[in-house]
């Protein structure tokens, strides 16, 4: 990871000159400096280092090189069974993920996440006068029973990232970065001289405070004094994974009860299986979709997504993915638990994972939602449709963001056609816009993750523009918390999904990074529900749903159903064979005065009358802000 590379050089010893804990944040780092090796380094061109990590369970190869006169950086993690890379070249951050492709990584934050990284890697921390920095001290802590010293550095142009030292042997401890949705702590240990200078031969990273480290063991490090003008250059992509034909392929498309896209895609030349298209995913399958298929699982990890808590992972190696007439052949797919409000379909054959960034790092991809179909183009025949808005691209990971102008304020959009409920608004952005205390004042609604569930509030969106664009309403924006994970990221807006998307016939241009939108000319949205159950009832399990929120007074309520009820059956049909949604869904294409009969765990069952949904649209409508 960035984190760990681009500190390799900034180990610090014991040294004479001291640097007491009122001295002047400059003065404490020159002393670092000094400790670290001072003039030592000046000869010094790179630091190429080779090491070990166990990565999910894997006993991985790491390494590294680093150009300390311009920043730039390169690391390889090769694992049996994927290899990933990341750095920055001339051109900028970039990222090869587990699939074996590679691109950039250029919005504005993933470039001022590379400028703190660059003066890290320049050694910035030990010549503090040498690049612009404004440094600020931070208030001392105790930790492990350690007295350290804290200082605050922000580049020019920068993240902030806060330096642990210390204080009596001048040696940077630890690096505490904000990283868009992650905090990533970075500890150095186990510091040993090599060539004159010390640097660190265990270097241990988090980027959740109750995640496990990942430890990488140094076996050898060089200290260089000439780079090669190509060394640290970007990996080209790879073209003998793919096959496809020069006109391209078209794939039926169908959309499942939540509104996602869903395409067939063979496994291994075996009876293709339904896949939700997640543009912010990589391949997923779920462990039942992976024991079917025969798959062999290894390793074992963890994972971030919506939420603030992580989902268990792990992985297998597939021969080759069919998609229409595309192939793509050797990948490592995730294996994990996804929630059964987009894998369970009743009676009909379960989601078996997800497909993201292997299809859309290789093919231009079309959705069409009118004639319900997916198209895969090759990146070089590719000619981008006569009419359509083109709108720019840009990543700080996997996400493709794009511009977008919501309620009049602008902002960076997660394209999400992995996210089928509301607009999701990040709460960072909508303090900095004034809008928090708008949607802030909408209708509290239990909304969840891998991560696990949280409350958002939902507000009526008065408009949203893409390209120019006016995406047509009514739409919902949805308030998240601070705490959410990925979908309370400060560094973005929020996270558009399929409740837009499905206004348009959309073309995905990764390599050009650009999105093509034409109009659906006879599009209209879904209306907004005319009835209310007064409740929120889904299945977590495939025979049960699972009452999850009762509006109080409410006709849920008045029935006597209580948060927490298991319901097995809806009007006589049993749980088992009705998706996991069909409860909700139901509700919303009912009239007032619809009675509805819900089939409890005990054998007991309770008739709701559903009620007029005209107070809850009210409370969607708060007021003027």
């Amino acid at each position: 990871m960035t984190a760990r590379a681009f500190l390799l050089g900034l180990g610090a010893a014991a040294a004479s000159l001291a640097a007491s804990a009122a001295a002047p944040p400059v003065r404490t780092l020159q002393a670092v400096g000094e400790a670290a090796g001072g003039a030592r380094w000046r000869p010094i061109v790179a630091i190429a280092a080779t090491g070990r990590e166990i990565k999910d369970g894997q006993n991985c190869t790491v390494q590294t090189l680093i150009d300390v006169r311009s920043g730039e950086w390169r690391r390889a993690v090769r694992c049996p069974l994927f290899t990933t890379e990341r750095g920055i070249d001339a051109q900028g951050p970039w990222r090869e993920d587990r699939s074996g492709w590679v691109h950039a990584l250029d919005s504005r934050e993933a470039a001022r996440l590379a400028a703190t990284d660059r003066w890290l890697n320049r050694n910035g921390p030990y010549f503090p006068r040498r690049w612009p920095v404004a440094l600020r001290p931070a208030p001392a802590v105790t930790a492990q029973r350690r007295r350290f010293q804290r200082i605050a550095a922000t580049p020019a142009q920068a993240r902030t990232v806060t330096l642990w030292i210390t204080p009596h042997r001048h040696r940077l401890a630890r690096t505490v970065m904000r990283r868009s949705f992650e905090v990533r702590r970075i500890d150095f240990r186990d510091y040993r001289r090599v060539d004159g200078v010390l640097l660190p031969f265990r270097i241990a990273s988090r980027d959740a405070p109750h995640a496990a480290a990942q430890i990488e063991t140094i076996e050898r490090y060089r200290l260089l004094h000439s780079l090669g003008a190509t060394a640290l250059v970007r990996p080209a992509r790879p073209t003998r994974d793919i096959r496809i034909p020069v006109a391209g392929t078209h794939i039926p498309i169908t959309f499942a009860a939540d509104g996602k896209v869903l395409i067939r895609v063979s496994i291994n030349g075996k009876a293709p299986l339904p896949f939700a298209l997640d543009t912010g995913g990589h391949a997923i399958l779920t462990p039942t979709a992976a024991q079917t298929l025969g798959l062999t699982v290894h390793g074992r990890g963890v994972t971030y997504g919506a939420g603030a808590g992580s989902t268990a992972v792990r992985y297998a190696r597939v021969r080759s993915l069919g998609i229409g007439a595309a192939r793509i052949t050797g990948q490592t797919v995730l294996v994990m638990p996804i929630s059964p409000l987009l894998t369970d379909r009743g009676a009909r054959t379960p989601v078996a994972g997800i497909l993201g960034l292997e299809l859309f790092e290789r093919f231009v991809v079309t959705v069409d939602p009118d004639h319900k179909r997916l198209t895969l183009q090759p990146l070089g025949t590719f000619r981008p449709p006569t009419g359509a808005a083109a709108v720019p691209l840009r990543f700080t990971g996997d996400m493709p963001l794009i511009p977008a102008r919501l309620d009049g304020r602008r902002g960076l959009f997660g394209l999400d056609t992995g996210n089928s409920g509301p607009l999701l608004l990040f709460p960072a952005w909508a303090a900095r816009e004034h809008l928090r205390h708008y949607y802030r004042s909408g209708v509290p609604q239990t909304e969840g993750g891998d991560g696990g569930a949280f409350t958002v509030h939902l507000a009526d969106i008065h408009s949203l523009r893409i390209g120019g664009l006016a995406v047509p309403g009514p739409l919902i924006g949805a308030l998240t918390p601070h705490d959410a994970g990925v979908v309370s990221n400060p560094s973005e807006a929020g996270n558009l999904g399929m409740t837009v998307w499905r206004a348009f016939r959309f073309t995905l241009d990764y390599r050009r990074e650009r999105l093509y939108l034409t109009p659906r000319t006879h599009y209209r949205p879904p209306p907004m529900p005319r009835a209310s159950g007064g409740l929120i009832a889904v299945k977590f399990t495939p025979s049960v749903f699972t009452v999850l929120q009762v509006s109080p007074g409410g006709p849920a309520a008045r029935a006597g159903l209580r948060t927490g009820d298991r319901i097995v059956a809806v009007n006589g049909l049993a749980a088992r064979r009705l998706a996991s949604l069909y409860l909700m869904n139901l509700i919303n294409q009912r009239r007032p005065g619809t009675i509805v009969a819900l089939t409890r765990g005990d054998g007991r069952t309770v008739q709701i009358v559903l009620a007029s949904n005209a107070a809850r649209l009210r409370a969607l409508r708060p007021g003027a802000r």
